[in-house]
């Protein structure tokens, strides 16, 4: 089992270095993730609790639909403030359902409203969205959940609650849903900002005061 988990994270780290071409056996094409990338980007202001970023869910959910075994929507309704709630919508795209034994890709798709398309995430969700055709099509040993975050940026400049910021909540929520299934994971790998080797990126006011 681990010989087919180490075999699965070098070929993730292959296929995500998509601006070289690295050929791949079913005929994978590196302007996939650039073809998504293009779509994602057409839902502007992809806020969460936005029309846009319920919009952009079920572009995701259609073209998962298409490859995964079970995808699956999260809802869940969080407080940003003590005034102000948004709902936020998680998808969990499941690959391999028999495994036992599982690897998570995550990445979020909203939008960070105070900055600008350095932290658009479109990059990540889009090559996850491409790497789900070679998951549905060559089992690669283990079970594969995708799981697309919303709530990432939401927050507002006031979002706290008893003084604490609240961030990722999202992720927050997934994982509060998820117990069971959590510890099943081998690996977790975070798929964010992939770029070429020598991308160059402005660095926002926010990623640098917190990063």
């Amino acid at each position: 089992m681990m010989c087919n988990l180490r075999s699965f994270s070098i070929l993730l780290l292959l296929m995500m270095s998509a601006c070289a071409p690295v050929p791949v056996p079913i005929g994978y094409y590196n302007n996939c993730a650039m073809d998504f990338a293009d779509s994602l980007n057409r839902y502007t202001m992809r806020f969460s609790g936005s029309k846009s970023i319920v919009d952009a869910k079920d572009y995701i959910c259609s073209e998962m639909r298409k490859h995964a075994d079970t995808v699956m929507v999260q809802s869940r309704k969080v407080q940003l403030n003590d005034t102000l709630s948004v709902t936020l919508n998680n998808i969990m795209c499941m690959f391999n359902t028999d495994y036992r034994d599982r690897v998570l890709l995550y990445t979020n798709y909203d939008q960070n409203p105070f900055s600008g398309d350095t932290a658009d995430c479109a990059s990540g969700a889009a090559l996850l969205m491409s790497l789900s055709r070679y998951f549905a099509e060559r089992d690669p040993g283990c079970g594969i959940d995708i799981v697309f975050f919303d709530g990432r940026f939401a927050y507002l400049n006031d979002s706290t609650i008893n003084g604490h910021l609240r961030y990722c909540l999202g992720a927050q929520a997934w994982a509060e849903d998820n117990k069971e299934i959590i510890p099943q994971y081998q690996y977790g790998i975070s798929v964010m900002h992939p770029a070429h080797k020598d991308a160059c990126f402005v660095i926002d006011g926010n990623t640098n005061h917190f990063a």
